[in-house]
């Protein structure tokens, strides 16, 4: 199979760079610092909560979803219950899309409709509930309730436009709660649901979709001490293993140590610990894992003056200390840490805080696998972990792949063709493009079926369109048919009238469609679902006299004129795609283009260690076709990028270091016989021979073959074209 490059989508040079005005040539700008919001084109997910900081510098934690299947209320997630019924995707729902579900109740019986609960939550913690809900006509109410408290409801008056309702109610004592939209005395039978909501919180948060895991709002974050916008949050999966973290007393190990929970904390809430007696030695023990990095991290300052001391991370049981972090603090928060490696022999680790005076204050411990420290993991009587991070842009948002499976698809005298009591004569009549390139089909003079069809590649359960441009020679009916065992029956089919333009009859096919095009052409469609077993598939065109007879006597001259013919998976015919000896894939896409392009990453990696932290990445799914951005194994502060096809390197691009921690700027340009890259301003060695590869996706701080960003976006830029190596380094300084 042959790939055609899409259509130049920029053909100028671009103009000098002015003031950034550059990037306004882009057809992607992800301006993460600027908007702290995701393109629409994004899917994000974390299957957890999240925390970041927030403008103010105070640490937020991010609106999570507990609700699954949240527009999906025909799913099986959602209970309902005698009596309701959910039919889904019926209207407009408030983000423009059609998937508000429709909710119908065939009786009169109150209290009854639709619900989900979400257990395993702290006890009596405050929980809001939320849905947007309308009705067709205005008047009416329903109830918005917990299944857990069947007495306790919201009353909604009902509208014709969308509202969003919300329930504040705490979680059971059994840590249980749900949202339960239930009928009431005068509820219409018929209301629309969509985006519901459950969240651990006392006010109501922007909406998270969800699907089969619970879902929690993107992150942005900031500098704690200037505000900075710093963009998206990227990080890996981790566990904070230290218990009641914000409130943080290690148990004591020689004198006891005191503490009083009276000080505002990092996140605005009085919950840090005040040491108020001197405490020459305290330490907890943990679990770990033999030769693996830990890293422990907390927040320190004092009431008054400064004051310093020591974490140690040691082994559990021989108490030796492998590594200590030695620190002052003063009367604002300051987050240290400190790494170490487990030996073989032993385990445990041990946090041992020494050196500390009365007047200190604790709060946010946290003990983590890995080797360096992430967005605080609060926790209270058990571990918590937070979940990774995960942004991209995949299917119809990147782009969309079509293929026409059929050979020789103006070629109808060819011999992948199958003519049958049929002869087809070539070039005899103007096509709908203009050029004389349609075929004449002709019935022979025997008493058969006059049909010409071809054999294609199927598979199970598939959706399948034969189209094909026709014009009436002698014949006016025609009939277009999809034949084999793959097909339900051995066959459907569908007579199309040529002279009328109109569909005559159908037989099992889905959605048939007659289109003119002028010159009394006409694009006639059809579409069917092969089965869920192995099995063969064709594309049939039969004659037919205009009584609808098919088996006839021809007068070896009448047919159709014919051009054009297409099978592509799918239930609708899409812009036609001509081939010749193989199937002919065409990739689209409103922003990429797979033979050229250009990207540019603003980002901040913390981590340190030895896996190739990812700014970026387009691939397949896989680590065999990748174009990869970000920085190397080596410390993970060089940039380097990759280009990667067949699992084959095709350029390593590496220019210039930049600091864990640090700010950095790396841009990427690509073209088969070009490509090169800048980072801060420096430009790296160009590559002069490179295989490009056929990517479907972009993973955002993520990538097939690397580890997450573990850092922050600012931006994201990409450019349809390759930039000149002067442009290159002028979008990194």
């Amino acid at each position: 199979m042959k790939v055609i490059a899409p259509k130049r989508l920029m053909e100028s040079v671009f103009p000098t760079v002015r003031n950034g005005g550059i990037f306004n040539a882009s057809s992607l700008d992800l301006q993460f610092a600027r908007t702290k919001t995701l393109d629409p084109r994004i899917d994000f997910t974390r299957a957890s909560s999240g925390t970041y900081v927030g403008s103010d510098g105070l640490i937020k934690t991010a609106v999570t979803n507990l609700l699954l299947r949240s527009e999906e209320f025909d799913n099986a997630s959602w209970t309902k219950q005698t009596s309701v019924s959910v039919t889904a995707n019926q209207t407009t729902s408030p983000d423009g899309a059609t998937t508000a579900d429709l909710i119908t109740w065939t009786s009169a019986t109150t209290n009854t409709g639709i619900y989900q609960s979400v257990s395993g939550l702290a006890a009596s913690v405050a929980c809001v509930r939320s849905v947007w809900i309308r009705a067709d006509t205005a008047g009416g109410t329903v109830g918005l309730a917990d299944p857990a408290f069947t007495s306790l409801e919201t009353t909604v008056t009902l509208t014709t436009s969308w509202q969003r309702v919300q329930l504040v109610q705490n979680a059971s004592s059994g840590g249980a709660a749900g949202l339960w939209v239930r009928k009431k005395a005068d509820s219409p039978n018929t209301i629309y649901l969509w985006g519901a909501q459950l969240e651990q919180s006392s006010t109501v948060g922007e909406y998270v979709k969800t699907t089969s895991t619970i879902n929690s709002a993107p992150r942005f974050d900031h500098s704690p001490t200037t505000g900075e916008s710093l963009g998206l949050l990227v990080e890996e999966n981790r566990t904070n293993l230290v218990l009641n973290s914000a409130t943080f007393q290690p148990s004591s190990g020689g004198l006891p140590a005191s503490y009083t929970v009276d000080q505002v904390a990092p996140d605005g809430a009085t919950t840090a610990s005040r040491q108020t007696a001197a405490t020459p030695r305290t330490f907890a023990d943990y679990t770990g894992i033999a030769n693996a990095q830990y890293t422990f991290s907390v927040w320190v300052k004092t009431t008054s003056g400064i004051a310093s001391g020591s974490f140690n991370l040691n082994n559990a049981v021989s108490d030796t200390v492998k590594t200590a972090s030695t620190w002052s603090a003063n009367t604002t928060w300051r987050r240290i840490s400190v790494t170490g490696t487990t030996d073989g022999a032993t385990t445990g680790v041990r946090i041992e805080l020494s050196g500390v005076v009365s007047g200190v204050v604790f709060w946010g411990a946290q003990l983590e696998a890995g080797s360096f420290p992430t967005s605080y993991i609060p926790t209270t009587s058990a571990t918590v972990t937070r979940s990774a991070d995960v942004a991209s842009i995949t299917g119809a948002n990147f782009g969309t792949t079509r293929t026409n499976l059929l050979l020789r698809s103006e070629e109808f005298d060819n011999a992948s063709w199958t003519k049958t009591a049929s002869s087809v004569s070539a070039n005899q009549a103007t096509a709908p493009n203009g050029s004389t390139t349609a075929d004449k089909f002709s019935e022979d003079t025997n008493s058969a079926f006059h049909q010409i069809s071809q054999f294609f590649t199927s598979s199970t359960s598939t959706s399948y369109t034969f189209s094909i441009y026709a014009k009436a020679a002698g014949r006016n009916l025609l009939i277009l048919a999809f034949n084999g065992t793959a097909i339900t029956g051995g066959q459907v089919y569908c007579y199309f009238n040529l002279s009328t333009g109109t569909v005559a009859t159908n037989v099992g096919t889905t959605a048939p469609a007659i289109t003119a095009v002028g010159n009394g052409w006409y694009r006639c469609s059809i579409q069917t679902t092969t089965l869920s077993s192995a099995g063969t598939a064709a594309a049939f065109l039969t004659t037919s006299q205009d009584s609808g007879n098919t088996l006839y006597v021809g007068d070896g001259t009448s047919g159709y004129f014919l051009w054009g013919s297409q099978v592509e998976t799918g239930t609708s015919a899409t812009a036609y795609i001509p081939t010749t000896t193989a199937a002919v894939s065409v990739f689209e896409s409103s922003w990429y283009r797979q033979d050229e392009g250009t990207a540019c990453i603003d980002a901040a990696t913390a981590d340190p260690s030895s896996v190739a932290p990812v700014a970026a990445s387009f691939n397949d799914g896989t680590s065999q076709n990748r174009i990869q951005i970000g920085r190397t194994n080596s410390s993970g502060v060089a940039n380097r990028s990759f280009v990667v096809t067949s699992n084959a390197t095709q350029a390593s691009i590496a220019v210039g270091t930049t600091s864990t921690n640090q700010r950095g700027q790396i841009s990427l340009g690509l073209k088969t016989d070009s490509v090169n890259g800048a980072a801060n301003g420096a430009l790296a060695t160009e590559d002069t021979s490179v295989t490009l590869p056929t990517v479907n996706r972009l993973q955002v701080g993520d990538g097939a073959g690397g580890a997450l960003l573990n850092g922050t976006i600012r931006r994201l830029t990409y450019w349809p074209t390759r930039l000149s190596n002067e442009t290159l380094q002028t979008i990194t300084q």
